[in-house]
């Protein structure tokens, strides 16, 4: 284990050292025997159960989603967690993705959508960075285009959420 992030009642919520991508927490009720694995994203503000496993009693629904609902307020912490343990093997899980691209008036100046099936005009992400000082995120396009963005502005879809 890397490091609790935090606790909700009984149940502990931490990145675990060994992890791989995608970007995600574990939370785990040692009293009941089960374990939740909540993922998240760099671009987008979403969460969402990713797996589970259970040894004893099965948690109700209610629970899992206030577990889901405090993994959502504490978004921030948990990137940074992700990117301190993970940043330099893993990254924040997005290299090799394609991503969609397209100029907006406000925000970050664009929108950028990582989608299940990318149209025509996508294209590969060659790397991924974050920076956890001004909390923004860093994609090199397999074109050469840089973009620094934030996180919460922008579209990762995944079969997971």
């Amino acid at each position: 284990m890397a490091g609790t992030l935090f606790w909700i009642d009984a149940i502990q919520v931490f990145i675990g050292a060994e992890d791989h991508p995608p970007p995600h927490v574990h939370a785990f009720h040692s009293g009941d025997g089960w374990v939740a694995r909540f993922r998240f994203s760099f671009l987008s503000d979403v969460t969402g159960l990713y797996r589970f496993r259970r040894q004893g009693r099965k948690p109700a629904a209610a629970t899992l989603d206030r577990v889901a609902d405090a993994i959502m307020a504490k978004l921030p912490a948990c990137r940074e967690s992700w990117w301190a343990t993970h940043g330099g093997r893993h990254g924040i899980g997005l290299v090799n993705r394609r991503v969609e691209t397209r100029t907006t008036a406000g925000g970050d100046g664009c929108l950028l959508k990582v989608a299940l099936k990318p149209g025509r005009t996508a294209v590969g992400v060659a790397s991924a960075g974050y920076d956890p000082r001004d909390g923004k995120v860093r994609l090199t396009l397999d074109d050469g285009r840089t973009f620094l963005v934030t996180p919460g502005q922008h579209i990762e879809e995944a079969e997971e959420w």
